[in-house]
């Protein structure tokens, strides 16, 4: 199949896009698949979103749904280590909050 008939198959007039038209995007999109461009990537997906939320996915799309999936647990738990000894000053019942070693009671 040339590239006029692809862009005639699905629907396009190419009377009026002109027959270039067609043949440069049909040399672009042939140059991003050569590239990988049209893989699924990690970069494309939003980790924060649970898998039960997500529409159906090829595999190589869960594999890159998973990868940032993944990066932001990793992420995430980084955030809460980081935070950590800041919440547990406030909330741990022996932490003082002065020098003075008055301890939180109740907290």
């Amino acid at each position: 199949m040339t590239s006029i008939e692809a862009y005639e198959s699905l629907g396009f007039d190419t009377k009026k896009l002109g027959k270039n038209c067609a043949q440069s995007a049909t040399k672009r999109a042939r140059q991003k698949a050569k590239n990988g461009e049209f893989e699924p990537k990690a970069e494309n997906y939003d980790g924060s979103i649970p898998i039960e939320e997500m529409p159906e996915m090829s595999l190589e799309e869960k594999v890159a749904y998973q990868e940032a999936r993944i990066r932001y647990l990793e992420d995430y738990v980084e955030f809460q280590k980081k935070c950590l000894p800041y919440w547990r000053r406030y909330t741990h019942p022996t932490a003082t909050r002065s020098k003075g070693g008055q301890a939180l009671h109740g907290l």
